[in-house]
């Protein structure tokens, strides 16, 4: 067989190869593809040799999609304030270095509050609809040790590195931020899975309330494909200091 010849056959097995490999990147490391959001079967591929303790569950799963109100027809048109903030949640991964999952603000009127989600989409959301996942917030914001980790990461234990990282942002009461995260969170690992390293003395596993909260803010990304968030979203992160 000639080089010519040979040449011709390998540049088929080269295409092949990394079409290959670009599937189990994205099947590893994202829970959607091209959009579609992917079964169970693939998304937990990579957390089957996690331990998990018991079933992810919260009693206000599913909050995302049942926000009573359609999003605001010009969300270009509201300018976020730094001291309106009471929850911002990123997300760091390979695919999405700088991400962004939600916002939510105060408002003029204490029974409902604005959100911003993962799309740049804006929300005027009930306060008793959105009241739980900001308990949760404040309750991680203030109860867990932070872990001695780059942004303060708890590290879910897993064979692959490079696992994406969900930025919890709480405003505290001298005008700082609290910052809590978790790399390698996926409803299906569970509600306490274990940790890469211990926290403390006492946290060999993910807190509950820790997973639980990440749980839910991951549902403001739901239909959400990489470079579609707007404006809005912009504005928003430029609220946040550099140093976090």
């Amino acid at each position: 067989m000639t080089g010519r010849s040979q040449g011709r056959l390998l540049l088929p097995l080269i295409f092949v190869s990394s079409f290959a490999a670009g599937i189990f990147y994205y099947l590893a490391f994202t829970d959607s593809f091209y959009g579609i959001r992917l079964p169970q079967i693939y998304t937990g591929i990579m957390s089957s040799t996690t331990t998990t303790a018991g079933e992810w569950k919260s009693d206000h799963e599913g909050w995302f999609g049942r926000i009573p109100n359609p999003p605001q027809p010009d969300p270009e048109s509201f300018f976020p304030k730094k001291e309106d903030l009471l929850l911002a949640v990123l997300r760091n991964s390979r695919v999405e270095p700088e991400g962004f999952t939600l916002a939510i603000f105060s408002s003029s009127t204490s029974d409902e509050k604005l959100l911003v989600d993962a799309q740049g989409r804006l929300f005027k959301v009930p306060t008793s609809h959105i009241q739980g996942v900001l308990d949760l917030a404040s309750t991680v914001s203030a109860t867990f040790p932070k872990p001695n980790m780059f942004r303060n990461t708890w590290m879910i234990k897993s064979p692959m590195t490079g696992q994406p990282i969900e930025r919890i942002i709480v405003p505290t009461s001298e005008g700082r931020f609290d910052q809590t995260s978790v790399s390698g969170f996926k409803k299906e690992r569970g509600a306490r899975p274990e940790l890469k390293e211990k926290v403390g003395d006492e946290y060999d596993t993910l807190p509950k309330e820790l997973g639980e909260l990440a749980g839910l803010v991951l549902e403001a990304r739901e239909g959400y494909q990489n470079g579609q968030a707007g404006v809005l979203v912009r504005r928003v992160i430029d609220l946040l200091p550099d140093s976090l």
